[in-house]
C-alpha cells in the first residue's frame, strides 16, 4: 500500500496556489491568473491520481486518464508561456524605450497573452498526439503518465519547444533586471522626479519594487525548474534509450490502445527519480507562488477580506466592522499599476480586457 503523502501534498499545494486568485483576477492579470490555474489543476489532479492509484497499477477510468493527461501536457507549455509573458511585460515597462504601440498596446498584449497562456497550450497538447506511441502508462502511486515515442520528431515538437521558450524567458528576464537596476540608479541621480530624465520613478515605491521583484523571482524559479527538468529528461533518454525511427503515423501508432503498467518495484532508480522530480515540480512551484504572493501585507488584507466574505455569505454571521475595504493598491489593472511610475506606463496597463466586451 502506497503512502498518502503525495495526495496530501498535492491538495495543500492546490489550496495555497488558489489563495491569491481573487486578487489577481480582479487585477485582470492574464499571465498570473493562467499560472495559478495551470498550477491548481496540475496539483489537484495529481492528488486525485495519488488516491486512485495508491499502491495500485490497475487499468481503469480510461477517459478520465486521457483528459487529465492532455491537461498535464498542456500545462507544460502553459506554465512556461506564463513566465514568458510576465518577463516580457516587465522588461517592456522597465525599458526607457517603453511605448503603448504594437504588442505593448493593451488590447494587442491581452490577445497575445491569451493566445500564449490559453490557446497555444492546447495546440502543444494536440501536437503530442503525433509522438504518442501508445495510450498512456500507469505508475504506482502516481497514476497515468503520458507516453512519448522517443524519436527525432518527439525532440523537435515536444521536448525542444518549451526549452526554446524558456530561453526567450531568460532573455527578457535578464533585460528586465538590467533596466530595473539602471533606472533605479538613474532615478537616485535626478531629484526631484523629471519625466524627461527618467522613464521610471521608483522613489518612494517600495511596494512596487517588491512586487516587481516577486514577479521576476517567480518567473525565474519556473524558468530554472523547466530548463533543468527538461534537460535532465533529455540527457537520461539520450543515454538510456536509442532513438527510434519515425517511419509513418501508422507505424508509430500501430499499438496505440496499449496501456503499460509499472509497479514502483520494477522501475530502475533513474526512471523513478525522473518521475518523482517531474511530479514534485508542481507542488514546489505552488509553494513558491504562495510565498511570493500569499504572505505579503497586501495578501494578508486580501485573505481577511475573503474570510469575511465566507463568514457573511456562507456562515451567515454578522459583518466585522474592523475589516476595511481594499485600498487602491498597486495592482489595479494589467500587470502593474505602480505608485510613482509615470502615467504613460500605467495607462499602458489599463483596459486589458476591454476588447472582450466588444
Amino acid at each position: 500500500m502506497g503512502s498518502a503523502a503525495p495526495a496530501i501534498i498535492s491538495f495543500v499545494a492546490t489550496f495555497l496556489v488558489l489563495l491569491p486568485l481573487p486578487w489577481h483576477w480582479r487585477a485582470r492579470n492574464i499571465p498570473i491568473v493562467a499560472c495559478i490555474l495551470w498550477l491548481a489543476q496540475g496539483n489537484f489532479f495529481r492528488g486525485i491520481n495519488a488516491i486512485i492509484w495508491r499502491g495500485s497499477v490497475v487499468r481503469k477510468l480510461g477517459p478520465y486518464c486521457d483528459i487529465v493527461l492532455q491537461l498535464q501536457i498542456a500545462s507544460i507549455w502553459g506554465m512556461t508561456a506564463s513566465a514568458f509573458c510576465i518577463t516580457r511585460h516587465l522588461e517592456a515597462i522597465s525599458s526607457p524605450h517603453y511605448s503603448t504601440t504594437g504588442l505593448n498596446n493593451p488590447r494587442n498584449r491581452a490577445r497575445f497573452e491569451i493566445f500564449m497562456c490559453a490557446i497555444s497550450p492546447v495546440i502543444y497538447a494536440g501536437l503530442h498526439l503525433v509522438v504518442q506511441g501508445h495510450r498512456f502508462d500507469i505508475i504506482e502511486d502516481i497514476g497515468p503518465a503520458p507516453s512519448t515515442y522517443w524519436s527525432t520528431v518527439a525532440i523537435c515538437i515536444f521536448y525542444l519547444p518549451p526549452l526554446i521558450l524558456s530561453l526567450g524567458t531568460s532573455y527578457y528576464a535578464a533585460k528586465a533586471f538590467w533596466w530595473f537596476y539602471h533606472r533605479r540608479a538613474e532615478m537616485r541621480s535626478f531629484q526631484p522626479y523629471s519625466s524627461a530624465s527618467c522613464s521610471l520613478n521608483l522613489a518612494g515605491s517600495a511596494h512596487s519594487d517588491t512586487y516587481y521583484i516577486r514577479l521576476m523571482g517567480l518567473s525565474l524559479a519556473e524558468l530554472i525548474g523547466t530548463i533543468s527538468c527538461n534537460a535532465y529528461i533529455l540527457i537520461v533518454d539520450f543515454r538510456m534509450a536509442q532513438l527510434r525511427p519515425y517511419l509513418s503515423w501508422d507505424y508509430v501508432h500501430s499499438d496505440f490502445r496499449r496501456v503499460d503498467q509499472y509497479p514502483l518495484a520494477v522501475l530502475p532508480p533513474y526512471v523513478l527519480f525522473v518521475f518523482w522530480v517531474s511530479w514534485s515540480l508542481y507542488p514546489i512551484s505552488a509553494v513558491l507562488f504562495w510565498s511570493c504572493f500569499g504572505i505579503g501585507e497586501e495578501a494578508m488584507r486580501e485573505h481577511r477580506r475573503n474570510w469575511e466574505w465566507i463568514r457573511v455569505h456562507i456562515l451567515g454571521l454578522k459583518p466585522n466592522a474592523g475589516i476595511a475595504r481594499p485600498p487602491s493598491g498597486i495592482v489595479k489593472s494589467g500587470v502593474l499599476d505602480l505608485e510613482g511610475w509615470p502615467a504613460e506606463v500605467n495607462r499602458g496597463n489599463a483596459g486589458i480586457f476591454s476588447f472582450l466586451a466588444m
